[in-house]
C-alpha cells in the first residue's frame, strides 16, 4: 500500500476514536446520572392506583454513547468498503488492500461497540 493509503487508514481510525469519545461525552452531558431503565411493578387486584416506576437498572452514559459512536462509524466504513468493492468489480479489477483495511476497521468497530457497552441493540 502507498503511504497515502496508510494515511487514509490512520485518519479513519482517528475519526472512529473521535466519534466514540464525542458520542460518549454527548451522552454523558445529556444523562449525567447514567442511563436508567424504569420498570413499573404490577398492580395487585386490591389496589386501584397505578404503581410508581421503580428504577432497577442504571448504565454508564459515556460507555453507551461511545458504543453508539463506534457502531455508527463502523456502519459508515462498511458502506465505504461496499462502495469500493462495487467500484472494483464494475471495472473488472480486483479489490485492493485499502478496501480490506476499511472493511477490517468496520469489523473492529462493530466488535468494539459490543465490548465497550455490552448492550445488544
Amino acid at each position: 500500500m502507498t503511504p497515502l493509503k496508510w494515511l487514509i487508514v490512520l485518519i479513519l481510525s482517528a475519526m472512529m476514536l473521535a466519534a466514540a469519545v464525542g458520542f460518549g461525552r454527548w451522552a454523558e452531558s445529556v444523562n449525567p446520572e447514567g442511563i436508567t431503565e424504569p420498570v413499573t411493578t404490577a398492580n395487585t387486584p386490591d389496589t386501584q392506583t397505578p404503581s410508581e416506576p421503580v428504577v432497577t437498572n442504571s448504565r454508564d452514559a459515556f460507555t453507551f454513547g461511545a458504543s453508539i459512536g463506534l457502531l455508527a462509524a463502523s456502519l459508515l466504513y462498511a458502506t465505504f468498503a461496499i462502495a469500493l468493492l462495487i467500484r472494483a468489480k464494475s471495472k473488472g479489477w480486483a479489490p485492493d488492500q485499502l478496501t480490506y483495511w476499511i472493511a477490517g476497521l468496520a469489523g473492529v468497530g462493530l466488535a468494539l461497540s459490543y465490548l465497550v457497552d455490552d448492550y445488544f441493540y
